[in-house]
């Protein structure tokens, strides 16, 4: 004899529950499982435009170097869909008494400035003296060494000055800058070119030697990168009022799909290594 149970309608409403939360389960599973491919997916299309975006900027670069990117743009890859366009390259300064600023530097780094030409060693810049800026932190307080080196008519010689924006403890020996009408550590210094950095610090350094031929700039205590400049104060209706231009900046921007990446390259010829500054070098023999 076979006996046939119904259910109540209370069971047939648990039984219905149960699968509904079954079904949203597996629903959320799958589109948890849906999402994350998709953002993979993503990801990983990111990752290949960026690559491609930033190898057709370094291509740019070179091609800027070598002198052969004649349209815009510069560099067009239909391969992989990437392409590079270029700003800049011209020998900086550009103009007449226009500033020169060089690219953040570490503590201990050389900016080299030619203040003669750079390629003759003939004099170019003769005025006596010159705005160096640098810095760019209230914060992180630099110093900086200057290493003029000029030909006194016979021999190449060097004049080192030493400038702070503070009295270090223990004492350090160097001229800490007060505030007057060329001088200043207040943060709001700029050298006038468009899109130029903003410095700490501000000097006009006078009493500069005849001949000059380099400067070699150098940031001290810093633990950031920091820009340097320097600019003529004399900056129109003067003869030998000029920084020689011997710099280029170069900027290439590669394109992907949606994704840029950018890089900027600041180039100078004939730089000696910073190294050099802590070597010794002498035409005949080195006696102790």
């Amino acid at each position: 004899m076979i006996y046939l149970k119904t259910m109540s309608k209370s069971q047939v409403g648990q039984v219905l529950l149960i699968l509904l939360l079954v079904m949203a389960v597996g629903l959320g599973v799958g589109i948890s499982v849906i999402q994350r491919s998709v953002s993979d997916v993503s990801t990983s299309s990111k990752v290949e435009q960026s690559t491609r975006a930033f190898s057709a900027a370094e291509a740019g670069i070179e091609k800027a170097l070598q002198g052969t990117c004649s349209s815009d743009p510069c560099v067009n890859f239909p391969e992989n869909n990437s392409t590079a366009s270029i700003m800049g390259g011209g020998l900086l300064p550009a103009e007449p008494g226009q500033a020169l600023e060089y690219p953040d530097i570490s503590k201990e780094k050389i900016a080299q400035f030619y203040l003669a030409d750079p390629a003759t060693g003939n004099n170019y810049y003769t005025q006596s003296s010159l705005d160096v800026y640098w810095g760019n932190s209230s914060t992180d307080k630099a110093a900086v060494e200057l290493t003029f080196i000029y030909f006194d008519g016979a021999t190449f010689r060097n004049n080192k000055i030493f400038y702070d924006q503070i009295d270090r403890v223990p004492s350090n020996g160097f001229i800490v800058i007060t505030a007057n009408a060329t001088d200043n550590c207040n943060g709001n210094n700029t050298t006038g070119l468009v899109g130029g950095a903003t410095f700490q610090c501000k000097k006009r350094v006078s009493g500069l030697q005849a001949n000059l031929k380099i400067l070699r700039a150098r940031l001290l205590y810093n633990n950031t990168d920091q820009p340097i400049a320097i600019k003529p104060t004399n900056t129109t209706g003067c003869s030998g009022c000029s920084i020689p231009p011997q710099a280029k900046v170069i900027t290439s921007t590669g394109s992907a799909g949606s994704t840029k990446r950018t890089i900027q390259l600041f180039s100078e010829d004939a730089v000696v290594p910073f190294f050099f500054d802590y070597a010794i070098f002498s035409a005949g023999d080195i006696n102790k």
